[in-house]
């Protein structure tokens, strides 16, 4: 029989791809998918400083004479060397104005030299990002204004405890690597670009708000985030003590009237009910907010559940970044005037515990 003729070479246009091909092809696609993906928050771990590692395995016993340890040698250059940053954090600058260009560099020297505590933020696209917090030691707050009076008796102010420990929170380190760390949409690896935050809004819930441009409410948080590039989309401020609005407003600047909104009735504890501050918190904020809270209404038996509520719920915890509470304890060192509950020991536990599930927690002055 005749020979089969050779079947025709197939145009490269008809050939199918090589293995080579279709893995390059896969992969270029796989990037570009990935390229598109949000970037998110894929889990956070808490650096404490060796300064307090060290207070916090020793506090069950050093928080008997805490003040006396800070001012002791062994403390004193640690203590001073956190200060140090804090002295520039606040320098010059009002809500609108440029960081203290010499914050980063103190920053920096504090961190190399292992004073400050970090959070780390791990991201899905392999980045991660710390951001410092004070290290939890001593009375977690300014010793320097704090402890000048005799021990056991009631707190009295020190000579510039106003200024320094109220008016200057110093002791609260207020980082502006903050403002480039969110759970979804984080930037990729490198400096965080100004003005050009991570998240979609920002939100702040002041329990305690006594009035806007007083020191003890939320005005200096909103100015050291405003200075660090963040402006608060929304502001809401819990406040007990019989106030106006005009009163409250009274020489707030006229963007303040737009984003914080006031209500002139106590914060309660019960979970669910529509006082309490974090019900508003899980219905309104996502974790796609930036979510800033604040504790301080000197009222032990509110503030108590409220803060346990923030440590022991899961759900609450995936929606609040910071926390600044001023937790009212005995302190062997002098009494408060107002109500107390537990001791130092705890104090150290609930903001270690905090921090541990990824919440940046701060002592409030």
């Amino acid at each position: 029989s005749a020979a089969c003729p050779a079947p025709a070479a197939l145009s490269p246009a008809l050939r199918p791809p090589s293995p080579a091909t279709l893995t390059a092809a896969a992969a270029a696609a796989a990037a570009a998918a990935a390229a598109a993906a949000p970037v998110t928050l894929v889990g956070t771990a808490y650096l404490p400083s060796a300064a307090e590692r060290e207070w916090v395995a020793n506090i069950g016993e050093w928080h008997k004479d805490a003040c006396a340890r800070v001012a002791s040698p062994q403390w004193h250059a640690t203590y001073q060397g956190v200060v140090s940053v804090l002295a520039e954090q606040d320098a010059g600058g009002e809500d609108d104005g440029a960081l203290p260009p010499a914050l980063r560099e103190r920053l920096a020297a504090a961190e190399q030299g292992g004073l400050l505590s970090h959070l780390r933020y791990t991201y899905s696209d392999g980045s991660s990002r710390s951001v410092a917090l004070e290290p939890l030691i001593g009375l977690l707050r300014d010793h320097r204004a704090s402890c000048q009076g005799e021990p056991g008796t009631t707190f009295q102010p020190g000579v510039g405890y106003w200024e320094m420990v109220v008016d200057k929170k110093m002791w609260v380190v207020m980082d502006p690597a903050a403002v480039a760390v969110a759970r979804v949409g984080a930037p990729k690896a490198g400096p965080p670009a100004p003005r050009a935050p991570a998240y979609v809004r920002a939100l702040m819930f002041d329990m305690g708000g006594s009035r806007f441009m007083h020191a003890q409410g939320g005005r200096w948080i909103l100015r050291q985030y405003a200075r660090a590039g963040l402006h608060f989309d929304h502001v809401y401020v819990w406040e007990a003590a019989p106030t106006s609005s005009a009163e409250y407003f009274a020489g707030a600047p006229e963007d303040a009237l737009h984003r914080v909104h006031f209500f002139n009735w106590p914060v309660a504890p019960e979970e669910g009910s529509a006082a309490n501050p974090f019900t508003l918190v899980k219905r309104f904020a996502t974790p796609e907010d930036f979510v800033v809270v604040k504790l301080d209404i000197d009222t032990p038996s509110v503030e108590g559940p409220l803060a346990r509520q923030l440590l022991e719920d899961t759900a609450l915890q995936a929606l609040v970044d910071v926390f600044f509470f001023e937790h009212h304890v005995h302190i062997n060192d002098f009494k408060w005037p107002g109500g107390m509950e537990g001791t130092l020991v705890d104090s150290y536990d609930l903001f270690r515990r905090l921090r541990e599930a990824g919440i940046a927690a701060h002592s409030w002055p």
